[in-house]
Formats: structure tokens, C-alpha cells, sequence
């Protein structure tokens, strides 16, 4: 429900996994932040505080109790939700008329356009998917973030796409450099099985 921005359905979810029980508090942590992200997505911004509260140890709920959602981030939520429910040519739409925000900063304009470049690489076009990945690399707010890394493995995949070996392991192995981010080990794994197969 949430991958399809369906948010009311998305908080009945939520609710009815977090109280069927379990020991395991790390996943109800952070299942409490996104029960507390889907009502600040509907307005209800004094239900998502109760909930980020319950959210303990997590970063991302400690700093959206400081500062709500502006309307840029909620946007993005909804492009990357659109992106997880497999709706690329949607992604494409909404990303597209997000850009004509000029309050972006150069975070969220790296973000868009990385959402761009992995909508148009699943849709096929993959020297577009290059052409959006590659306008990344301009901002410099994107060091010691998650997306430099994540560029340069959309990079390599795509270049992989194209039959152009040498250049995909060239972004891949570059991919690889990048330490202390969200997501490393993961990201990590995947680039090493690329590597694998491109070898």
C-alpha cells in the first residue's frame, strides 16, 4: 500500500503487523517510523510524532520529530514509492515536474535524477538512464552520501546493458571505493556479484 502511496491502507498495515506480536524490536522500530511517515504523508502530523517516538534508536525518526516533512520530501517519498511499486513511467512523470521546483536543493536534484536514471534503465532506455546518472556527478552536496556510490553501480549496470565491459567494471570498481554510507554492505554485495559476472 505505501509502494502505491496508498497511505490510509498503508497505516492498517503497519498497525496490525506491529501488534501481532514479536520479540524482535529492530523491525519494530523502524516499522514504527514508517507508520509515522504515513501519517505525516495524510496531514496528521501529532499521530506521526507519537509513532517516530516509539521508533527507538532510530535516526531518521529522532530527526523527523525535530523537523516535519517539507513538501519536496514528501514528493520524493512518492517518486521512490512509485519507482518500488514498479511504476517507472510514472516515476518519470512525477520526477520531471518536480524539477521545475526551484527550491531544491542540489540533494534533492541529485536524488531526482537518480530516480530518473533507474526509471528510464528498467524501461530500456538505457542511454538515457546514462545521460540522468551522469548530471548526478555536478552537485557536490552529493559527497559522503548514499547516491555517489549508487550512481556510479547504476552506471556500471547500464554500461553492462550496453556490452561495454571495460566500462561498466571502470563504475563498478569505482562504486566500490565509497566507505561509511547508508546501505554499503548491501550495495556492496550487488557490485561484487556484477563484478563476478562481468569476469
Amino acid at each position: 500500500y505505501r509502494f502505491k502511496n496508498n497511505f490510509y491502507e498503508a497505516i492498517e498495515w503497519y498497525k496490525k503487523y506491529i501488534y501481532s506480536g514479536g520479540s524482535d524490536t529492530s523491525w519494530k522500530n523502524n516499522f514504527y517510523y514508517r507508520l509515522g511517515l504515513c501519517y505525516e504523508m495524510i496531514g496528521k502530523r501529532d499521530s506521526a510524532i507519537i509513532h517516530y517516538r516509539k521508533a527507538k534508536d532510530n535516526n531518521n525518526a529522532i530527526e523527523r520529530i525535530k523537523v516535519p516533512l517539507t513538501s519536496v520530501e514528501q514528493n520524493l517519498i512518492k517518486i521512490s514509492n512509485n519507482f518500488d511499486a514498479g511504476d517507472y513511467k510514472e516515476v518519470i512523470t512525477n520526477a520531471n515536474e518536480l524539477l521545475q521546483n526551484n527550491l531544491l536543493s542540489e540533494l534533492q536534484k541529485a536524488e531526482i535524477y537518480f530516480r530518473l536514471g533507474r526509471a528510464h534503465l528498467e524501461l530500456g532506455n538505457v542511454d538515457k538512464s546514462i545521460e540522468m546518472l551522469v548530471i548526478i556527478f555536478r552537485f557536490k552536496e552529493i559527497q559522503n552520501t548514499w547516491i555517489l556510490p549508487n550512481s556510479h553501480y547504476q552506471l556500471g549496470i547500464a554500461y553492462k546493458k550496453l556490452g561495454n565491459r571495460e566500462r561498466a567494471k571502470t563504475e563498478l570498481k569505482t562504486a566500490l571505493k565509497f566507505k561509511d554510507y547508508d546501505g554499503e554492505k548491501r550495495l556492496k554485495y550487488w557490485i561484487e556479484n556484477e563484478l563476478d559476472n562481468i569476469d
